[in-house]
């Protein structure tokens, strides 16, 4: 018995649909992507309180941006 074989996909059939926005291309078929989880989220936030005195405009009154 012969095994049917897949059918890979390009990056035009990705953008061809128009409903989701969580697709990717994993091994040559088109996968969702799983929602990032409250861990990420907090962390994601921890972060950038940490890192809000970096986040400068260039040519600012305390130097250049981070």
């Amino acid at each position: 018995m012969a095994v049917p074989t897949k059918q890979r996909v390009a990056v035009a059939d990705l953008i061809a649909i128009q409903d989701c926005d969580r697709l990717e291309i994993i091994g040559g078929e088109i996968v969702q992507k799983a929602p990032p989880s409250w861990r990420h989220a907090r962390a994601e936030t921890k972060y950038g309180e940490i890192l809000a005195p970096f986040n400068r405009k260039a040519g600012g009154p305390r130097g250049p941006g981070g």
